[in-house]
């Protein structure tokens, strides 16, 4: 059997690089956000208030659920909580870029195994086997 090692949890559950990537920065956008709105000490009602969404929709947003917020409205909500957002580009080595450009094996034939961090986040060191 043979296991392969993923720099992240998304490289390992995404189907593609650009969904990893992008599941990369709204996990660490929605983390962000998350714990600046835990640190104000206040009601939902009034933390949705000064994010300018609903209660409901903070709530999603305070329960994880990454795949109902675009990297747009994490950016905008980032900003309404008095975080600063800066993307840093950086080019891609030529041997990743033509690994990247390779079709990614299907799901169904891809077990996950990953190891999560001590807080419960996404961490480094992802394995599957397959």
């Amino acid at each position: 059997m043979k296991t392969e090692t993923f720099a992240d949890v998304w490289d390992a559950i995404e189907d593609t690089p650009e969904k990893a990537a992008s599941a990369r920065l709204r996990s660490q956008m929605m983390m962000a956000v998350t714990d600046a709105v835990r640190g104000w000490k206040t009601t939902q009602a009034d933390a949705a208030r000064r994010l300018g969404i609903t209660q409901p929709r903070l709530n999603q947003l305070l329960r994880g659920r990454l795949s109902m917020f675009s990297l747009g409205a994490l950016t905008d909500l980032a900003e309404r909580a008095g975080i600063g957002v800066t993307v840093k580009l950086k080019p891609v080595p030529r041997a990743q870029a033509a690994a990247r450009t390779s079709p990614a094996p299907s799901r169904s034939s891809r077990p996950l195994q990953a190891k999560r961090t001590k807080a419960g986040r996404q961490g480094s060191g992802a394995h599957k086997s397959g």
